[in-house]
Order: structure tokens, then sequence, then C-alpha cells
């Protein structure tokens, strides 16, 4: 699959850092990841790049936010970075929201938190406890990018992978106010601001709907 975003020219120059993986890459990127680390290194890359959530924003989810019967995660908190120690605290927006997955990821999931209590770390540290976002990245994103053949990719971070999941979402059909929502933007606005770009033109399609919708009522008035 091509990457859905790499030969896009960004309009904005605040955004001209945006970096995306295409599905190949991301999916070398977790095979990766599981072969320096563990299978729950693997599955966080997975889980950053189709669900999109920020990653302390994952790192701070417990057992008992996932309802993985209907495939929907409630974000409650995140890790907040200090420099003294990290804290949890709410979300980014200020407010929790609820964010789909994938079907796919829904019987790793279920494996990862199998016997935990509702207030265990869904992505826990090989010691136990939450897995801290600077040790991770130090131990095994950066073998991970290097290992995937990715360490030439200019500016790719872990939040990366949620540019990338908002370039396959938006190539996927989801419009502005579901990808809204589903990254805990404040605003459609931000939204586009910061995405706008991927989406398709569609005015000829407005224009084509207007157009079955005259000719539908006109055949109705007839009849």
């Amino acid at each position: 699959m091509e990457n859905p975003a790499r030969e896009v020219e960004v309009p904005k120059p605040e955004y001209k850092d945006l970096v995306f993986l295409n599905i190949p890459e991301i999916e070398h990127l977790a095979k990766s990841a599981e072969v320096v680390g563990r299978p729950v290194d693997g599955l966080i890359i997975r889980f950053q790049s189709y669900v999109g959530t920020r990653i302390n924003e994952s790192f701070a989810l417990q057992v008992g936010d996932l309802d993985l019967a209907n495939r929907q995660i409630r974000i409650r908190r995140t890790w907040k970075n200090s420099a003294k120690a990290q804290r949890l605290g709410p979300p980014k927006s200020g407010k929790p929201r609820t964010v789909a997955i994938p079907k796919f990821l829904v019987k790793p999931l279920r494996e990862q938190i199998k016997g935990q209590p509702e207030t265990a770390y869904v992505f826990r540290a090989a010691k136990g406890g939450h897995v801290n976002d600077h040790n991770w990245r130090r131990r095994i994103w950066r073998k991970a990018v290097e290992l995937s053949g990715l360490q030439d990719v200019e500016g790719l971070t872990p939040h990366s992978l949620r540019h990338s999941y908002a370039a396959i979402a938006i190539k996927a059909g989801a419009d502005v106010k579901i990808l809204q929502r589903q990254m805990g933007h404040t605003s459609a606005s931000l939204t586009l601001d910061v995405y706008g770009f991927l989406f398709p033109e569609r005015l000829g399609q407005v224009a084509d709907a207007v157009d079955a919708e005259r000719s539908a009522a006109l055949v109705s008035k007839r009849g």
C-alpha cells in the first residue's frame, strides 16, 4: 500500500514537520519492536497507529477503561511529565472521551489484560507498573526504528504514529468530526488546521448529490 500522505505538499509552514508511515512500514516497525523488546511493544506500536491516542494517554490506560465487547476504550487520564516525575492528570482536552478500536486489536488486548485487575495498567513495564514514555523511547523505539530501516525518516517519533493514524482514517473515509472525537482535539477546526490537506477534494461529489436530489424530487412530483 502506498503512503497516503508522503507525496502531499503541506500548505502551512507550521505543519511541515508532520511525518507519516504507511501500513507496511507500521507493521514492520511493530515486528521490530517485538524483536528488540517484548510482544507488548509491538502491540503499543499498532495501538498508536490504528487508534490514534496520544502515547501518554495509552500508557495511562487501565484495564477498567477497556470495553472490548463493544470495541471501545474510555480515555480518562494521561501521564504528565515534569522536571521531577510523572503524574496522572486529565487528557489534554480537559475531559474524558471514548475512542473506537479495530477488530484485529481486540484479541491481543484481551490477552494483554488477562488475569489483571481493573486498576492494572494495560501496557505494563517488564517489572510491573506503567510504561515510562522516556524509557520506552530509549530502550525500544530507537532500536526498533533502526532495525526496521526507518532511521533515515527525518523527524520520525512515536507521535508520528498518531499522524499516521489520521492519514489512514481519512483515506478510509472518516469525516472531520469523527476524527476530532477520536483524537481528542478541542475542535473540528483544529483537526482541519492540522490534517485538512489530507481530506480529498469533494466539491464534485457535492454537486452530484445536489443534482441527484433535484432529479429525485422532480420525479416524485410528477408521480
